[in-house]
């Protein structure tokens, strides 16, 4: 029987936020594909036409450290190669902060 799990070693690619918004049409939900407990994850065509999926992780999930959990998506995604588990392709590790109306007031 032929193991499908292997390991690979091709560096990510560190993409900026802006081409995320722009490959996935702003995050729309035409593009949404599905949804865990940790982020949404959509459809984004690259320049190319390549099609990838992006995950955007929740800024904050209760009892979890946000940077740990992106270091272990892309540790665990980067560590296996398997015919059910996307292979990662490229990351973004920008923090954003922006002042949003929740209820009457800016936070």
């Amino acid at each position: 029987m032929e193991n499908k799990l292997q390991h690979t070693s091709a560096a990510p690619r560190d993409f900026t936020f802006q081409l995320l918004q722009q490959i996935t049409n702003n995050f729309s939900e035409d593009n949404r594909i599905g949804v865990g407990r940790y982020g949404v994850v959509y459809k984004g065509t690259l320049d190319n036409g390549e099609v990838i999926a992006v995950k955007k992780l929740y800024y904050k999930h209760p009892g979890v450290d946000s940077v740990k959990q992106f270091q272990n998506e892309c540790t665990n995604l980067m560590m296996v190669h398997y015919q059910n588990i996307v292979s990662l392709f490229g990351y973004c590790h920008e923090i954003r902060h922006k002042c949003v109306d929740h209820n009457g007031k800016y936070v």
